[in-house]
């Protein structure tokens, strides 16, 4: 059996030094392995056991007792696919933990007079702020979030029904449903992402109107805030609503989306 040349074994400890640190951060994946031979792209071999992975540099232990570091890139694509099958059947347990910041935004406002009415129609968006602060590189990362708002029966039906008609509702609120579905979220890392716009509308009779049930001139939908769940590989990790005296007043359930 042929040795892995000593140009490589050079490569193996520089890339060891460059990725050390990680070892500290959780950021790998751990098993007790047996050996077995590895080969090199270039088709020399060496025994060894791996360590751990995570996701770009490998860390095995040589028959030798030596532990050294290398780029998956220097190991045969059968070897490759070895590691990362090793990987995912041995992860480490998560500890997931993500910074989340989110800022409402008016996207657009609009004025309509129907007559005895005059209808204002906006476009809110919220912007979400992402940090992977779990330690560890996430693949497959699902992010679902909520939107909600009051129902304020605003006196126009076809606008009303126009800006509630894809949303759901989440007791006394509806709700906007939508998701991002992100490959891969790197740690220590943050996502910017922009939710799909809810219509909120405002409606005020003109002078000379009234209602005859005596209630008051002004309709308003009240924008509530929102909610955002996240889930790795398909399973749910995490979630998180806006600290906000609205969505505390109200305490909004979380929707399950149509068909699951």
């Amino acid at each position: 059996m042929r040795a892995f040349p000593f140009r490589w074994r050079q490569v193996v400890k520089l890339v060891g030094l460059l990725a050390f640190f990680a070892l500290g951060t959780g950021s790998f994946s751990w098993a007790q392995d047996g050996f077995r031979v590895f080969t090199g792209a270039s088709g020399d071999t060496i025994e060894a056991k791996l360590m751990a992975f995570d996701g770009q540099v490998v860390r095995f232990v040589t028959l030798d007792g030596k532990i050294r570091d290398g780029g998956i890139q220097f190991f045969s694509a059968k070897d490759q696919e070895h590691i990362r099958r090793w990987a995912s059947e041995n992860q480490a347990p998560v500890d997931y933990n993500f910074d989340i910041e989110v800022l409402p935004k008016m996207q657009d406002r609009r004025r309509a007079d129907r007559g005895s009415v005059e209808v204002t129609s906006e476009d809110w968006i919220y912007l979400i702020e992402i940090r992977n602060a779990s330690g560890v590189n996430l693949e497959n990362i699902e992010v679902q979030y909520q939107i909600y708002k009051t129902n304020g029966r605003v006196d126009d039906r076809g606008l009303s029904r126009k800006a509630n008609n894809s949303l759901l509702s989440s007791g006394k609120l509806l709700a906007l449903l939508g998701k991002f579905e992100l490959k891969e979220l790197e740690m220590n890392r943050e996502v910017e992402l922009t939710t799909n716009a809810i219509t909120v509308l405002d409606s005020d009779l003109n002078g000379g109107f009234y209602y005859t049930d005596g209630s008051d001139d002004k309709r308003a939908d009240e924008l509530i805030g929102v909610s955002l769940r996240i889930l790795h590989n398909g399973v749910f990790v995490s979630e998180w609503s806006q600290d906000s005296s609205r969505m505390k007043r109200y305490n909004p359930a979380w929707v399950a989306p149509k068909g699951g």
